[in-house]
């Protein structure tokens, strides 16, 4: 199927066309607004330019992954958090403590060592996660602003660029006779 993409090289591409291309993919250093660059590009180069339309829908997929998958780990991030709260109640309730000294008393077979372990082991693996998920979402923003750059230096140095993965996936949606 990809056999039907035939590719050139941007050898004949003007300057203006290069930095627009680049400006489009360096949008990313402005998630939100640094969408507005390609969505400008593609309505109003899309019959002009073949290599602008790939370079923008590109750049403007990208920059929509980008702000997506940070945006999903912070709810995730969020959500753990208020599980690790509710956990604080709940664990030691289910591992058969009463709560806050209640005269309530909760009949449980399970010796004190093991309710101790289900409760700090409980916690100690929503912790895990929880932090987890910090480190993903504090790599995942720099790393999208570095494939950005590293994008928009291709375009500026007539080298051609695809981001790994999506490029081909833009390429095989556009359909022949696109130029990288």
């Amino acid at each position: 199927m990809s056999a039907n993409i035939s590719i050139k090289m941007p050898g004949a591409i003007s300057r203006e066309d290069r930095l627009v291309a680049a400006l489009s993919h360096a949008g990313m250093l402005m998630p939100l607004v640094g969408l507005a660059v390609p969505i400008t590009v593609l309505i109003s180069q899309w019959k002009r330019s073949p290599y602008l339309k790939f370079q923008a829908m590109q750049a403007l997929v990208f920059q929509i992954i980008g702000v997506i998958v940070p945006l999903i780990f912070q709810v995730c991030y969020v959500g753990l958090y208020f599980a690790m709260i509710a956990s604080a109640f709940i664990i030691p309730l289910l591992a058969g403590a009463t709560p806050f000294g209640s005269p309530v008393t909760v009949e449980t077979d399970m010796p004190v060592i093991t309710q101790f372990v289900i409760m700090v082991g409980s916690f100690l693996l929503l912790m895990l996660v929880f932090m987890t998920l910090g480190v993903l979402q504090l790599i995942s923003i720099p790393l999208f602003a570095l494939l950005a750059l590293w994008a928009a230096g291709l375009t500026l140095t007539r080298r051609p660029c695809r981001y790994p993965l999506l490029g081909h996936l833009i390429a095989r949606w556009m359909g022949p006779d696109i130029v990288v």
